[in-house]
């Protein structure tokens, strides 16, 4: 049964998905045919009496299909494997339109380690949206069940269907959730005894081969399964900027479940906020949301913290870094040369790119242009009086390396063009984890 929830959840996906979507679990049911709702308008209608005139009425549309109602479980309770994989089943068939399911790949143990992704479907290609990841934590002293993923999960899919704004928000990003990194150790009675290591100490980032317990980082980097999987599923995401880490660790972070900034204290050697750091330049964001009592919500029982939990989940989105053009100013030159003038912004707090990784000649935003012939392009920062040329460094495909925006900036983009006056040149701007904006104007 909770396969086919699954399966179910898996297949009824409406919109385009990641590339990396595109191969679906084995064990995967196929969805029995009979199961489907059927649509209102398929279905024989009774013959109606002939209306007295073609004018008397029009057709009344069929009604719509009801709303799946929300689900609720008993969050302050321990999951297993078969409670976990049948909640995350009923949630992606009562959200088909903002979230589905995968399997990333198999456990030690043989378990799949399945990911959510929250994203409008009509936006398609999620890979091409500014986006967070949001982890259980996988330290391995007290582990944490997928509970607290699986609440925030839910409450952002309860309130983006009601809020428009929110709604909007994920027409514009994507949320992936990995509500259970470790299910060998979440769910099992032990750990596998072919595993050679913490996997919390196990990633590619300043690892260490010795230490007291030599079982701990493992034989080498990402010798496990899980660890694995999991950093190579986040190098590939290069739309990614924030890590949402959801501990049960007594760190030091606020006793309320909100979460902390990137914090003054480096992250452990070998951890996976060393890897999202360091190595994948991500905002790390700490929350601790198993803390304060227990309290009845629409989604049912769970700690006072979850809903903080959400809460900084959703405040997280905001900070993303967003490219946005303003409409572009256009001034006639010559008979067929212009000046066209557009303000490029990034709204969110993230930069593009953060300082530590940004490369000369690796620009973190580029740009291209149609409908016209580029003469000469010229970037001028926010608060400088003049511009500064831009060399033509155009790539095979025509990009135009811009550079890198800081988070809440703008930068001024003027071009010089030829082309007849009525021509329409476009210019887009692309970012791997800012998104594209654009500009079209006419030449007059």
């Amino acid at each position: 049964m909770i396969g086919l929830v699954l399966a179910v959840a898996i297949a009824g996906w409406g919109g385009a998905q990641d590339p990396a979507s595109a191969p679906q679990d084995p064990a995967s049911k196929p969805q029995d045919p009979a199961s489907k709702p059927q649509d209102p308008a398929s279905k024989p209608q009774e013959p109606t009496p002939a209306a007295p005139s073609p004018q008397a009425a029009a057709p009344t549309p069929p009604p719509a299909a009801p709303a799946i109602p929300i689900p609720t479980f008993e969050f302050s309770a321990a999951f297993d494997q078969a409670a976990f994989e049948a909640a995350l089943g009923k949630i992606a068939e009562a959200f088909p339109d903002l979230m589905h399911v995968r399997s990333l790949g198999k456990s030690r143990g043989g378990r799949d380690l399945w990911l959510a992704v929250l994203a409008d479907a009509e936006t398609g290609e999620t890979r091409k949206l500014p986006a967070a990841v949001v982890v259980t934590d996988l330290a391995a002293a007290r582990p944490a069940g997928p509970q607290a993923a699986l609440f925030v999960l839910e409450s952002l899919l309860v309130r983006a269907r009601r809020d428009p704004v929110l709604r909007e928000r994920l027409r514009r990003c994507a949320v992936y959730f990995l509500p259970a990194p470790d299910p060998d150790l979440a769910f099992g009675a032990e750990i596998p005894e072919a595993r050679s290591s913490r996997l919390e100490q196990n990633f590619p980032a300043r690892w260490l081969p010795f230490g007291p317990d030599v079982r701990s980082p493992g034989p080498y980097a990402l010798s496990e399964p899980e660890s694995r999987t999991l950093a190579r599923f986040l190098l590939e995401r290069e739309n990614l900027s924030t890590l949402v880490v959801l501990s049960r660790a007594a760190e030091e972070l606020p006793n309320d479940g909100a979460g902390s900034a990137p914090g003054a204290a480096a992250p452990a050697p070998g951890s996976l906020r060393a890897y999202g750091r360091e190595v994948l330049d991500l905002a790390l964001v700490e929350s601790r949301p198993w803390t304060g009592d227990v309290a009845r919500t629409e989604l049912g029982n769970a700690p006072h913290g979850f809903e903080a939990a959400a809460a900084l989940v959703e405040n997280a989105l905001d900070g993303l870094p967003r490219l946005a053009c303003r409409p572009a100013q256009v001034e006639r030159l010559r008979p067929d040369l212009w000046l066209v003038d557009v303000a490029l912004e990034n709204s969110g707090m993230l930069p593009t790119l953060g300082a530590d990784s940004r490369r000369p000649r690796i620009p973190s935003v580029s740009m291209t242009l149609t409908g016209a012939r580029l003469v000469a392009c010229a970037l001028r920062e926010a608060g400088s009086p003049t511009f500064t040329p831009l060399p033509d460094g155009r790539e095979r495909s025509g990009m135009l390396p811009i550079g890198h925006l800081d988070g809440l900036s703008t930068l001024d983009v003027r071009l010089v063009v030829q082309a007849e006056e009525g021509a329409t040149p476009s210019v887009t701007f692309t970012s791997a984890r800012a998104g594209l904006s654009g500009a079209t104007t006419t030449l007059h």
